[in-house]
């Protein structure tokens, strides 16, 4: 049976202060839009690989699966809101 794994994070300014509603995209490594769930069980991959951060603290989760990717495989994890610089992690494994 298929097993996800969870990322999770914060989107803040450089004073610390959350970035609500920020945009966060995730690519295969250097390549095209992940297949992402945005519940631990159920449901349906995300159509557009992106997430929005929570209004009021900036959280944000998402979900990869095992039946999609393989261990050690690496995302690219791309936050960005308009009048802030845009943020990029790359290489980033999850499982």
């Amino acid at each position: 049976m298929a097993e996800r794994y969870s990322y999770q994070g914060f989107t803040t300014d450089g004073t610390g202060r959350a970035i609500a509603e920020a945009s966060i995209l995730v690519n295969e490594a250097g390549s095209t839009a992940a297949t992402i769930y945005t519940t631990y069980t159920g449901g349906s991959a995300d159509a557009d690989s992106t997430i929005t951060s929570d209004e009021d603290t900036g959280y944000f989760q998402f979900f990869v699966s095992d039946a999609d990717y393989s261990t050690g495989d690496a995302f690219d994890i791309i936050i960005s809101k308009t009048n802030y610089n845009t943020t990029t992690m790359e290489d980033v494994t999850i499982f």
